[in-house]
């Protein structure tokens, strides 16, 4: 069986009785999957080709301060540049790893690596030095994040795409009985391009793009 397409027909259903149900035949491209995913690695990679060595240089000195002022005398992190959304990185204590969202590091680069590099690397200098019950911003990582240099601040001005963006809806009619539906972007842009069709399971009636 080849992977570059299935169809399959999904018939959804709904909580409350009244709302319409639509029955709606969808193909799966998952070359197109593929390729979406191997363009989002192969950004992660080129950033982190570009940018790993001076994130490291970074970290060396933030080391220099984690292990006279604090005894921290861990490996450095593992980085990874797979983060997306609107949150500008993670710490991972058991795991020693810091995420980054590739992002925002392109757009803020310089205080991307200076900032939020050390807001991170100070989350696992402080659950380590104290404990896990800390509060994630509280006054034991904000005294950690002084001894950086470093404001306190909890969150970034950053402006990053969201995860998922909300889209507009477009609406759309049954060509039967006229009832209307609200589709999502993505619906919308399925339909336009023929990969997937929709249909009103009440009266089959064909469902047409007004507006």
């Amino acid at each position: 069986m080849s992977l570059a397409g299935v169809s399959y027909l999904v018939r959804t259903r709904t909580k409350f009785a009244p709302a319409p149900k639509i029955v709606r035949t969808r193909t799966i491209n998952f070359n197109k999957i593929k390729k979406s995913v191997d363009s989002f690695l192969r950004i992660c990679f080129n950033l982190q080709m570009m940018y790993e060595q001076e994130i490291e240089d970074r970290l060396n000195s933030l080391e220099e301060i984690a292990l006279s002022e604090w005894d921290y005398n861990r490996v450095a992190p593992r980085l990874t540049f797979d983060l997306r959304g609107e949150v500008g990185g993670r710490a991972y204590l058991q795991e020693n790893r810091i995420q980054i969202n590739p992002e925002a590091l392109t757009k803020y680069k310089d205080h991307y690596i200076k900032q939020t590099i050390g807001h991170e690397y100070a989350h696992l200098v402080a659950r380590d030095y104290f404990n896990w019950r800390i509060a994630s911003h509280g006054v034991e990582w904000a005294k950690i994040m002084r001894s950086f240099g470093l404001p306190p601040d909890r969150c970034h001005t950053y402006n990053l795409t969201k995860a998922r963006n909300v889209k507009k809806k477009y609406l759309y009619r049954c060509i039967k009985c006229n009832k209307e539906f609200n589709f999502t972007a993505i619906r919308h842009n399925r339909a336009m391009k023929g990969s997937q069709s929709y249909s009103h399971s009440t009266d089959n009636g064909k469902l047409v793009y007004i507006k």
